[in-house]
């Protein structure tokens, strides 16, 4: 998963590496991650965000937890 990068406390997807499987989209803990043309209209500004974020952020190395909080879609892991 080359195309993800690590944030303060958020992941963006470098969309110039990610090669649309949609391998992460099953792998994702809170289902964050949608095909670029199903993503809803609430999290459609992310689509420039990772854009934009994933070009200084550093690429992730390490599983991590997701964050529980109100923008994650579950209460616990």
């Amino acid at each position: 998963m080359e195309a993800f990068r690590e944030g303060k406390d958020y992941l963006v997807i470098d969309p110039d590496i990610c090669i649309n499987c949609n391998d992460c989209l099953r792998e994702c803990p809170v289902n964050a991650i949608f095909p670029e043309d199903e993503v809803p209209v609430i999290w459609k500004d992310w689509i420039t965000l990772n854009a934009k974020e994933s070009k200084t952020l550093p690429m992730i190395n390490d599983l991590k937890k997701p964050l529980l909080d109100k923008r994650c879609n579950i209460k616990e892991l």
